[in-house]
């Protein structure tokens, strides 16, 4: 799977909803026709700290409300995961 490819999946994964490292995973694997113990989930997780990095989703622990944080090692099974305005853009460009 290309990287770029990758990145745009790991981008629509959290267009319409919260979601977590687990679910995203899940969902890359229903994509690709992949058994989710075959996907190389770490890679989806560079991927996703990577558009997290550049602004294109935003990471947040979400209580009786979602507060931004930023993901760390320790936090990263706690977090959710949302598109930014930067990444609904992005997807908007490669749909066009």
């Amino acid at each position: 799977m290309a990287s770029d490819e990758l990145f745009l999946m790991v981008l629509e994964s959290v267009a319409n909803d919260y979601e977590q490292l687990e679910q995203i995973a899940d969902q890359i694997a229903k994509w690709t026709d992949t058994p989710l113990d075959r996907l190389d989930v770490e890679k989806i997780r560079a991927t996703l700290a990577d558009a997290i990095d550049s602004g294109y989703i935003d990471a947040y622990e979400i209580n009786s409300h979602a507060v931004r944080v930023a993901m760390t090692s320790t936090n990263l099974h706690r977090c959710w995961f949302f598109i930014s305005e930067l990444g609904k853009a992005r997807c908007r460009e490669t749909s066009e």
